[in-house]
């Protein structure tokens, strides 16, 4: 006999939720102790968070993590949540890398694992470089008395 679901409609909130809402740092107080003055001192700093993860949500709510793809794939509401909670976790890597609080590195091999991010290459086979350099008057007419569809060469297509 099958165990009954754990699965509640309020999951679909809640992974959202964590998704959207994790923080990118974390407040550390740290303590020296400040031999001028005699005295132990703390200051607060910033650490980096840990990525909100499918994983560590699941821990949240104390289910395997397989669980949660099989509710994607039983509850069509649960997989558009998190669907929408991958998304939060894309835009966290490139936020959390970008602000210097995650490794760029690992965020870069996150979203190509993860979230489908390629390296691309230009496989046209052309290696040519075309450069164009357009130069205006102060009042934005180009110069040499060129015409706005010749200045710069060939123009635009």
């Amino acid at each position: 006999m099958a165990r009954p679901t754990k699965y509640k409609k309020k999951f679909c909130r809640s992974i959202i939720a964590y998704f959207r809402d994790a923080p990118y740092f974390e407040i550390e107080e740290e303590a020296y102790y400040d031999k001028k003055a005699g005295e132990l001192r703390t200051y607060e700093k910033k650490v980096p968070a840990r990525c909100p993860t499918l994983v560590r949500f699941a821990g949240n709510i104390k289910v395997n993590p397989d669980t949660l793809q099989e509710w994607a794939d039983r509850y069509p509401e649960f997989a558009r949540a998190k669907d929408t909670a991958l998304g939060y976790q894309e835009d966290w890597l490139m936020n959390a890398a970008g602000l210097g609080f995650y490794n760029s590195t690992i965020a870069t091999m996150a979203l190509k694992s993860n979230h489908g991010w390629t390296d691309r290459m230009n496989n046209t086979g052309d290696s040519s470089i075309t450069i164009v350099s357009k130069k205006y008057n102060y009042d934005g007419s180009p110069a040499n008395g060129e015409t706005p569809e010749t200045a710069g060469g060939e123009g635009r297509e």
